[in-house]
């Protein structure tokens, strides 16, 4: 893992990249498929990396597939992984959307109020209290 890391001016982690992994990221995915650097599930936490490891994390259609419970500790696992500082990028379908539905694997959708749960400058942050 660390000469993979070592290849990387900045270490940018894509999760569940499936076949289609950024640029310059470490992939990580649940199947073992061209592009997956390292084969982990989302859902089990912790991740195989060290604390402060990542500059950028992107979960691109993801977070939909993740079941809600475990919500809370993988966005903490996130924070353990990712640097001070660092960026967490998050793309996913519009909650109630015909492209949130149309997917039988999604299993809870996102809306711009969302993420405020996860900050800590935000009044809904204090719901759960999560560690960022």
């Amino acid at each position: 893992m660390k000469k993979l890391l070592k290849r990387h001016q900045q270490c940018w982690l894509d999760i569940g990249c499936g076949p289609n992994k950024q640029p310059g990221c470490v992939g990580m995915d649940k199947r073992k498929l061209e592009g997956v650097d390292v084969v982990h599930d989302a859902e089990i936490v912790p991740y195989p990396f060290e604390a402060a490891t990542f500059d950028r994390i992107i979960l691109s259609h993801v977070v939909e597939h993740l079941k809600p419970w475990l919500l809370i500790d993988i966005m903490d696992e996130l924070w353990r992984i990712m640097k001070p500082g660092g960026q967490l990028l998050i793309a996913t379908p519009y909650a109630g959307s015909f492209g949130f539905h149309q997917d039988p694997t999604h299993v809870h959708g996102w809306n711009e109020a969302t993420p405020a749960y996860f900050d800590p400058k935000q009044e809904l942050y204090k719901v759960y209290e999560p560690h960022p």
